[in-house]
């Protein structure tokens, strides 16, 4: 996969990085247009997993080669809060 022409980095691929990076953070600010209201939203597991400290830089499984990533996660609120939830 080559994330180039998007100017994203490539996702982790295998393990979980051992420190948080562009895509933990990411899942944190959610520069997406889903999940924008129950990121900021009391009580809505989005936000409470927000509250929490990262942990870790997640990775996609060896079999997902990760094509677009950026676009995928955001287009659905769940797909934000699964990046999240693997960061924290």
């Amino acid at each position: 996969m080559s994330t180039e022409n998007t100017g994203y980095p490539d996702p982790l691929t295998g393990q979980d990085g051992n420190e948080p990076g562009f895509w933990a953070q990411a899942a944190v600010d959610n520069p997406w247009r889903r999940g924008t209201r129950s990121s900021t939203q009391q009580g809505t597991r989005h936000n409470l997993l927000r509250a929490m400290l990262l942990r870790r830089e997640p990775a996609l499984r060896v079999s997902t080669d990760g094509t677009d990533f950026h676009s995928t996660l955001g287009r659905k609120n769940a797909n934000i809060e699964a990046l999240l939830a693997q960061s924290v």
